[in-house]
């Protein structure tokens, strides 16, 4: 039987296979891939998800998919329990060929620690499977994945670079336009074809998620709003959280077990 050289579990005929991992906050896994899709929640620790050149927080009470073959790699700042959740390919049409979250409830979040908690010999026994069943009948979508790709169009990338570090952000839709010899209709559409974004909705994710790393380094919430351009500090929750689904201060404390002095 082939073992899964990641997680770790015997990859055999079950349309699911649970797993809960305990990790401390020094350990990560580097970036990988299963055969399997992977649902993945984390009930004790916000939990950052990089998967393809994209990103997403994922929130209290949020659980997310990821397809089979999709590299991908799960972080804490803090230790964690990780429930996963590896799904055989075509086992439910609810869960597809993208990344998506899942409101985890009380109901749902007993149903995969207890499915991440099965005894391996519990596969296939009729109760069993009524549980997975049952979980699988009760996903409902919490959200879009609130995700920021590398553009591919290298116009476009270098635009998100030198947003990210805090360069040309007061350059308007117009001004980029005659940088790159467009009409800003031409630029707008390159732009929402590639980000699915307008201009600025685009280079607001950007700017940001440029606050992740130094929030999760302990700058104070106040300092990351002003480099971004924000005239308040809750002005700034307010647009981070809208766009990533956690707040400034769930990232801070994710890092505050390796800034403990801070």
């Amino acid at each position: 039987m082939q073992v899964d050289p990641v997680a770790g579990y015997e990859d055999g005929a079950a349309r699911l296979i649970g797993l809960s991992t305990r990790f401390e906050t020094a350990r990560e896994p580097p970036p990988h891939r299963h055969r399997r899709g992977q649902f993945a929640y984390c009930p004790d620790a916000p939990l950052l998800v990089q998967a393809a050149e994209r990103f997403v927080v994922l929130g209290p009470g949020e659980a997310i998919w990821i397809p089979g073959g999709l590299p991908h790699a799960l972080s804490a700042r803090s230790a964690r329990t990780a429930h996963n959740l590896y799904v055989e390919p075509g086992a439910t049409v609810l869960l597809g060929d993208r990344p998506m979250l899942f409101r985890i409830g009380g109901l749902e979040r007993e149903l995969v620690h207890t499915l991440a908690s099965s005894d391996r010999r519990a596969s296939g026994q009729p109760a069993h499977e009524r549980l997975i069943d049952v979980f699988f009948d009760r996903l409902r979508p919490a959200r879009p994945v609130a995700t920021l790709a590398i553009p591919a169009d290298p116009a476009l990338a270098a635009m998100q670079r030198q947003w990210h570090a805090g360069e040309e952000r007061l350059l308007e839709l117009s001004d980029w336009a005659n940088r790159l010899a467009l009409s800003p209709r031409s630029l707008q559409r390159r732009i929402t074809t590639t980000t699915g974004l307008s201009f600025r909705a685009w280079r607001q994710r950007v700017v940001l998620a440029a606050g992740f790393d130094p929030l999760m380094r302990g700058l104070p919430v106040k300092v990351v709003a002003a480099d971004a351009g924000y005239g308040s500090a809750s002005a700034f929750v307010s647009a981070f959280r809208k766009a990533f689904g956690v707040t400034p201060g769930a990232l801070a404390e994710m890092g505050a077990t390796e800034h403990p002095g801070r």
